[in-house]
């Protein structure tokens, strides 16, 4: 290949990985905001009272800023690319656990897999 031509793979690279990342940083923000729309047809579907939806609510962000610590290490041994492919597959797993969710015990364990996966 011309050094033009690995110019332009390299660039598209780049601008794939970006367009990637800022997804999931659109999707980490959905989340974090989605529980205060849906919360009339959880209490309504479920039947959650105030304590439980508090307490899903917050574990996201819980399981998100513990998950902090330790990310730093796996960042530096695995690496970005192995780090974020786990924990998406933990926040894919998470968002599944929450789509099928018919109880509050299953509803924040669902957030707390989706805290854990959007944390990178």
């Amino acid at each position: 290949m011309r050094t033009s031509e690995l110019r332009h793979v390299s660039s598209a690279r780049r601008w794939m990985i970006f367009a990637s990342a800022s997804s999931l940083f659109v999707i980490s923000q959905f989340y974090r905001a989605a529980i205060a729309v849906i919360t009339p047809e959880l209490t309504a579907d479920i039947g959650l009272n105030a304590r439980e939806m508090s307490q899903m609510s917050a574990a996201f962000f819980y399981a998100f800023a513990l998950t902090q610590v330790p990310l730093a290490a796996y960042l530096d041994r695995i690496g970005a690319r192995g780090t974020m492919l786990i924990l998406n597959l933990v926040a894919i797993t998470g968002a599944i656990v929450f789509a099928t969710a018919q109880s509050s015990g299953a509803l924040i364990l669902a957030r707390i897999l989706l805290g854990v996966g959007m944390a990178c």
